[in-house]
């Protein structure tokens, strides 16, 4: 009897030694969320992505045993192309003319758009002071302006940069005496309407949030341009992730509006609704960065 247990004993150690997760949970795999910092400003990065490896993490929890949630904040897209490649990145949040100049080097599937509001992407403004006497675009040649950091940021200055192209003048890093970036709407805002500052671009939903608050934004600042909708954020996926885990996903970020907890995840970056993605929702911006491109190439021949 006793020979036949220590031959049992044996086998057993042999078998753990060869298989050594028997017996044992199976191991979580990664699920790996990478954030471009331009998606959001006015916060502290490592702040933020705490808040939303929490969220995602709570999620799998519920749904995904076996995943483990991991959130990286890429300084650029080209750092995260770099994991990309190594196929260690599951989904990705990044700025719309990102995906629009890289998407050869991305190949990931857009899923989902940020929207502001009651649109599914959003449109800029140029705004001056109504007692300013400025009516036109070349008359704040030499002047200061205020825009947001960040990808609405850059969006808006590859806004107005095509229209000073478009008019012959040269372009904003040049144009403007002084570009000053901030981290709030109300603080590019505020100062033109206290005449501090010549000009600021910011969001019209921003604009007309302000407005409801004090009216009298409204009637001492005057829109001089402003500019198509333009889509800011998208969320792609990497295309191996199976249709029914990355469903499960998207519904879940698409209802994140319907819970307060999960609203101030999406105050990070400046969004109120997430939408199913449409490539018509990115037409004005690549109609823009295109037109851009062409008045550029033109103004270097002259």
């Amino acid at each position: 009897m006793k020979k036949y247990i220590w031959y049992f004993t044996l086998t057993s150690i042999f078998f753990i030694l060869i298989y050594p997760d028997s017996g044992q949970t199976e191991k979580q795999k990664i699920f790996r969320m990478g954030v471009i910092a331009d998606t959001f400003s006015g916060v502290n990065q490592n702040d933020a992505r705490i808040a939303l490896n929490l969220l995602l993490e709570k999620k799998l929890n519920t749904d995904f045993l076996q995943y483990k949630a991991e959130t990286v904040i890429y300084p650029d897209i080209q750092a995260a192309i770099q994991d990309i490649k190594a196929g260690k990145l599951d989904l990705l949040t990044l700025p719309t003319m990102d995906y629009i100049l890289d998407r050869d080097q991305i190949k990931m599937t857009p899923e989902m758009i940020s929207g502001v509001g009651p649109e599914k992407e959003q449109s800029y403004i140029l705004l001056v002071n109504e007692g300013s006497n400025i009516k036109s675009l070349s008359q704040l040649n030499k002047k200061n302006l205020i825009v947001e950091k960040g990808a609405g940021g850059k969006l808006a200055l590859k806004w107005i940069d095509t229209l000073l192209l478009e008019e012959s003048m040269p372009e904003s890093g040049v144009f403007f005496r002084e570009i000053k970036q901030v981290d709030k709407s109300s603080r590019a805002l505020l100062p033109v309407f206290f005449g501090q500052a010549d000009g600021c671009i910011v969001r019209n939903f921003a604009f007309e949030t302000m407005v409801e608050l004090n009216p009298q934004v409204g009637k001492k600042l005057s829109i001089l341009n402003r500019s198509p909708v333009l889509g800011s954020t998208l969320l792609c996926f990497n295309p191996r992730i199976e249709k029914k885990f990355a469903n499960t996903i998207i519904n879940f970020i698409q209802k994140m509006p319907d819970h307060i907890e999960h609203r101030q995840v999406l105050l990070l970056f400046q969004v109120k609704q997430i939408f199913r993605y449409k490539p018509e929702y990115l037409k004005n911006l690549e109609t823009l960065l295109a037109r851009y491109e062409e008045l550029k190439k033109k103004a270097a021949k002259h």
